[in-house]
């Protein structure tokens, strides 16, 4: 198995598609592809309170041609507990559809990459009784060495009526060999309900992954919160690997 070890903060967000980000890129998993996003373990620190995260859970189907099923799952435990919440229990979770409007840079074109995705959030939380929803507009290019990822949409939370929107910005550059070094300023807010803005710096190490995978890479971040409703430190490590879909129908059928 492929462990990844979380050993710092990590601060409190929504759940894409794209370690280590709370946003994500435009691009999608090829067809017939599964990519799994896997935080092992996870620890913030929200103004004195301390959560652990494990696992933070992220699959990604290729289920058609520029079209990817996601579902994000967070089972995340309180140390020190609010008798209004339960100490144990999912956040961060739902499902969505991702789709790659325009082909680009990220599909070995030219031009910029657009895509856009639809995200259900299941209400996890003790006293939501309906979904909420989240629509997220992506656009990614490259330019003077820099690989960089805009996201910027609506959404609805769990339970709630009042809209609010959510944004961000992605920069990614090579260092040495397969590492990477990334960043991200992003930000949350729903009206009548203080902003929940962050920043990130960490590093994205690549690396040549064993058949039958075809992708392989662990990530490790520190994010530093912007405003009063964030979260004062964080951070995150996981690893993401992807291997064809008929893989595991081939082992489901060997006896």
């Amino acid at each position: 198995m492929l462990v990844a070890v979380t050993l710092a903060m990590a601060a409190s967000r929504r759940a894409f598609a794209y370690r280590p980000f709370v946003g994500t890129d435009a691009s999608v998993a090829d067809r017939g592809e599964v990519e799994i996003e896997l935080g092992m373990s996870g620890f913030r620190s929200p103004h004195g309170r301390a959560t652990i995260d494990a696992p933070e859970l992220v699959v990604n189907l290729g289920v058609g041609p520029d079209l990817e099923l996601v579902g994000h799952f967070t089972l995340a435990t309180e140390l020190t507990h609010d008798p209004n919440q339960d100490a144990t229990r999912f956040e961060d979770s739902g499902v969505s559809l991702k789709w790659v409007a325009r082909d680009g840079v990220l599909q070995d074109g030219s031009g910029v990459s657009l895509a856009v995705e639809l995200d259900a959030l299941l209400p996890t939380l003790r006293g939501q009784d309906r979904p909420g929803a989240q629509l997220v507009g992506i656009a990614s290019d490259r330019t003077l060495g820099w690989t960089y990822h805009l996201n910027a949409g609506a959404l609805v939370e769990p339970s709630g009526s009042d809209p609010g929107a959510v944004w961000g910005v992605i920069v990614e550059r090579p260092l040495v060999g397969p590492l990477r070094a990334v960043a991200e300023i992003n930000g949350e807010s729903v009206r009548g309900s203080r902003p929940n803005n962050s920043a990130l710096v960490g590093a994205v190490w690549s690396i040549t992954a064993p058949a039958p995978f075809h992708e392989l890479s662990f990530d490790i971040a520190v994010r530093r919160g912007l405003s009063s409703a964030a979260d004062d430190w964080g951070g995150t490590a996981g690893v993401t690997f992807a291997f064809p879909w008929d893989l595991m129908t081939t082992e489901e059928a060997t006896p």
